[in-house]
């Protein structure tokens, strides 16, 4: 989870921009006015595009897409190559601790 929790110029900016479309729909809808809830169907998408937009611009939490040209990967691969290379450290660290005591693997008393 992303320490802003999604507190972001893009997400405020399309979640106000939205919501003032749907209030714009509902109203058109309840009045009868075919062009007030065109108008908020309008306001919806350019909320979804002003959104993205600003994500993709940099101005997204943190973690979520391009952050002024630094780029992160934390998909469950990149987790795995982490666990694949620990795994593989730990056998080199045992391979180079069994040549150094002789090849014995029990502790001598």
């Amino acid at each position: 989870m992303s320490e802003s929790h999604g507190n972001s110029v893009a997400a405020w900016t399309g979640v106000v921009v939205i919501l003032v479309g749907t209030a714009l729909i509902c109203f058109g809808l309840m009045f009868a006015m075919p062009v007030l809830w065109i108008t908020g169907i309008v306001a919806v998408l350019a909320g979804v595009a002003a959104w993205v937009g600003l994500s993709k611009a940099g101005y997204g939490a943190p973690g979520h897409g391009p952050t002024h040209g630094v780029t992160t990967n934390t998909t469950a691969e990149h987790s795995g190559d982490h666990a694949r290379r620990r795994t593989e450290a730990t056998a080199t660290d045992a391979r180079s601790n069994a040549r150094s005591t002789g090849g014995s693997h029990t502790p001598s008393h």
